[in-house]
């Protein structure tokens, strides 16, 4: 029995509240089931934890937080975070994750998504070790059920400043952007987009998300429609943050990320976005001059003659005094965002620098 156990694909824990049985017979059975199930997670041996947590996945309902909260102390996160880095083998090797990863996550991710039991893997030291074979895992190539399974975990460690702060240290702003560009389905992004928001914090982890940002600026350039709206404003969070260590990172990052910034802001002004999609372009874009100057703004004639005839700095300031001119005839009160009235006059000042060819060492003599 524990042979077939080990080697059969355990079906997941539905993530969705199951119906409660109301037929005495199969609750009975139900019940005993699950008795069994924690008398093996209180054995002795892995195989008999092992084989107690296949019987959860048959047994338990993902809602019953009672019944999942004794699972939770019968099994330990340490049995969990054992199978979370178990090697693959022959027999239990699947496309992406193995069996025994496979398993660790949908047991975990049922802990992760009840309130009850959510502070609890929280607060377990043993829980932020997980943070390497997280971050490990978004590069196997996951997807489906499995994936959603690994995004909720790392969502749950995410939100403490602790779990922050272990995952940046494994680079997890990076890869995630990256498994963002491989992924299409809109449901999919959106929770990757959801954990990325809770890591990708320059002033709390300025080299993993200075790192990250080249990627990011990938996607902002090659995405379409509503997908390059989505990610402008991460983008404008992220290049808004003046804290030195960020710059310094940001800058070691080279420049080969700086034509696709240039290029999606590029056809978001042709657009003529308003609102607080204007802002945020306008915040991306005043960062990027002050930071990068005239180079960003007006690039040699080997990188685009889109650009260099001065088209996306005169969009610019085209942009900007349309935008200080609506907000001067109360057509957009200045409350609505503070920071629209300041920004638009200095990136317009930067741009008449930049359009009247006085460049950078103007600026500093008469500083």
């Amino acid at each position: 029995l524990m042979h077939e156990l080990a080697h059969s694909v355990a079906p997941p824990i539905a993530m969705q509240p199951s119906p409660l049985k109301t037929d005495a017979v199969g609750s009975d059975v139900s019940r005993a089931g699950i008795d069994r199930c924690i008398e093996l997670l209180n054995g002795k041996s892995d195989e008999e934890k092992f084989a107690g947590l296949l019987l959860v996945t048959k047994t338990a309902q993902a809602d019953d937080a009672a019944t999942m909260g004794k699972v939770l102390q019968a099994v330990s996160l340490a049995f969990i975070y054992r199978l979370l880095i178990s090697p693959a083998s022959a027999a239990n090797a699947t496309e992406s994750f193995n069996l025994y990863q496979v398993m660790a996550l949908n047991v975990l991710s049922s802990f992760c998504a009840l309130p009850e039991l959510e502070s609890k893997v929280q607060n377990d030291a043993t829980f932020l070790r997980m943070a390497k074979p997280f971050v490990d895992l978004l590069g196997a190539g996951s997807s489906g059920q499995d994936l959603e399974n690994l995004l909720r975990c790392i969502f749950c460690m995410a939100t403490t400043a602790k779990g922050q702060q272990k995952l940046c240290e494994n680079r997890a702003p990076l890869h995630l952007m990256k498994l963002l560009q491989e992924k299409e389905n809109e449901e999919v992004r959106a929770s990757i987009a959801r954990v990325l928001d809770h890591v990708a914090i320059p002033d709390l982890a300025p080299e993993a998300t200075a790192e990250a940002v080249p990627e990011m600026a990938k996607v902002f350039n090659a995405s379409k429609g509503m997908a390059k709206i989505d990610m402008l404003p991460r983008l404008a969070a992220v290049l808004s943050c003046e804290e030195e260590a960020f710059v310094l990172a940001l800058l070691a990052q080279g420049d080969g990320w700086h034509g696709d910034v240039r290029a999606g802001l590029m056809e978001l002004l042709r657009n003529r976005l308003g609102g607080e999609y204007r802002v945020n372009i306008l915040r991306v874009a005043l960062f990027m001059c002050e930071k990068f100057g005239q180079e960003w703004a007006v690039p040699e004639p080997q990188e685009g003659e889109s650009f260099i005839d001065g088209t996306f700095v005169q969009l610019l300031m085209g942009f900007c005094k349309l935008d200080l001119r609506l907000r001067l005839e109360e057509a957009e009160k200045p409350e609505d965002n503070p920071q629209a009235v300041p920004v638009g006059l200095a990136l317009l000042e930067k741009s008449l620098t930049f359009l009247t060819g006085g460049g950078e060492e103007e600026e500093e003599e008469e500083e």
